[in-house]
């Protein structure tokens, strides 16, 4: 037993689970975009989290609760480094970025980013960077929708 885990052992990850990824100050991450389009979405910022906006849907208790709203742009992506996938979380000037840099291409699937905050707080600016790299795309695994996971983050 973990001696920083009381009670039941954390569940080992299998390899179909995906999970979403921050990006954390002084960290950066070398992905492939599994994704064949960015998804965007509204969400509300409660104080200490992000919630999904239901407006479209139904009622939103955030809309009611008058919280802030937020776009937040999410992606399927490969780990190069880590040789896994899971989603990660765009903000509206890293997604312009992606956009405007990848609008000769029919797809954002297959390209290569790189993604690190600047400074040192966890909400410091998303920086994104083209890589030019040569991808094989018939090895790369499927993209998967965004929104259950962020259905799943969000009901946490």
């Amino acid at each position: 037993m973990n001696a920083k885990v009381k009670g039941l052992e954390i569940p080992k990850r299998s390899r179909n689970d995906t999970w979403v990824q921050r990006v954390r100050p002084g960290e950066r991450l070398k992905v492939v975009i599994l994704s064949e389009v960015l998804w965007g979405m509204h969400c509300h910022w409660t104080g200490a989290r992000s919630v999904e906006c239901t407006k479209a849907e139904k009622a939103c208790v955030g809309c009611e609760r008058q919280l802030p709203t937020r776009w937040k742009g999410g992606l399927h992506v490969w780990d190069l480094g880590r040789r896994e996938s899971y989603f990660v979380e765009i903000t509206p000037r890293a997604a312009r970025r992606i956009v405007e840099q990848t609008e000769n291409r029919s797809t954002l699937r297959g390209v290569c980013i790189e993604l690190s905050r600047s400074g040192t707080k966890v909400n410091g600016r998303l920086v994104v960077q083209i890589v030019d790299m040569s991808i094989d795309m018939k090895r790369l695994p499927a993209g998967q929708a965004v929104s259950p996971a962020l259905q799943w983050l969000w009901s946490r």
